[in-house]
């Protein structure tokens, strides 16, 4: 996160904290991980602020977000988990319907990093109330990507979708194949998509920047281990491996831990498998006994 926008980040959330008894202020720091301390013998904003400053950027992300709920996200919290496989990041793929095959071969590739990008051409069953499938995938998705071909913005339909995802502050990764993002957009950095780049290609560097994006690094955490637990193949299963070795202590929840061991314990591809001429079960007990050691 850049540092102004840590700074202006610091700054709501204190000014919030410091609005609620300074015993309600240490129970949220304390249940998002934030330190808190009893020897302080200073003022409360000031407090508030250096508790803050030690955070990470996702802890105060969180923070962040519970504190200033979205409104859109409290409206819709009924509308279930949409059209999205468990455990992966969600990603809206925005693009016109000419593209729907290159779209789809990117989607693919995406997959392997446990990331599960809607395509809506590709994921609505022709019976399907169409429109209502779109609307949930957008109200439930974490990131949009917007395929930005020179027809794009001819669509009726694209720009109301970036304009969706940007209203519920979720990240907007504009992929320029052939014209640079415009309007609000213009605000992201985007991704050069020359026609002739390969799809796994672009697939990695999506997958590097949702990595390196605080908000959205749980969710790939969480996809990591779900590839790995599902793994198809020895190969598979050494790449995968390879992956949720990166993933720092911190990011790892009971849940993940619960889908690595039985992963590890169910799926043939994993116990009959080896890394570097050791056994992969044998790593992830390793890998589990080292993230208990840290709590």
């Amino acid at each position: 996160m850049p540092p102004g926008e840590r700074v202006d980040l610091i700054q709501r959330v204190a000014q919030e904290l410091v609005s609620r008894p300074w015993t309600d202020a240490d129970l949220i720091l304390n249940e998002f991980g934030l330190p808190t301390t009893d020897e302080w013998d200073g003022d409360y904003r000031p407090y508030v602020v250096a508790m803050l400053q030690q955070g990470r950027d996702d802890q105060l992300v969180a923070v962040h977000d519970y504190l200033f709920p979205d409104p859109l996200e409290v409206a819709h919290r009924d509308v279930g988990e949409g059209p999205w496989q468990e455990n992966h990041l969600r990603l809206f793929i925005s693009h016109v319907h000419a593209h729907r095959a290159a779209v789809a071969t990117l989607q693919q590739a995406l997959e392997s990093w446990g990331i599960d990008g809607f395509v809506a051409h590709n994921d609505i069953a022709p019976s399907a109330e169409w429109r209502d499938v779109i609307d949930t995938a957008l109200m439930t998705c974490d990131v949009l990507v917007a395929y930005l071909t020179l027809d794009f913005h001819h669509s009726e339909w694209t720009d109301q979708e970036v304009g969706y995802a940007m209203a519920r502050r979720r990240l907007v990764i504009p992929v320029r194949v052939d014209v640079n993002p415009y309007g609000l957009m213009g605000k992201y950095q985007a991704l050069a998509c020359p026609a002739d780049r390969d799809p796994v290609e672009l697939a990695r560097l999506i997958a590097d920047m949702l990595w390196r994006h605080p908000p959205t690094r749980p969710h790939m955490a969480a996809g990591r281990v779900e590839r790995f637990a599902g793994s198809n193949s020895f190969n598979q299963a050494r790449a995968n491996w390879e992956r949720v070795r990166e993933i720092p202590p911190e990011l790892w929840t009971d849940q993940m831990k619960d889908r690595l061991r039985n992963g590890a314990a169910s799926n043939s591809q994993i116990s009959g498998a080896d890394y570097n001429y050791q056994s992969l079960p044998q790593l992830v007990r390793r890998l589990l006994d080292e993230l208990e050691a840290e709590i």
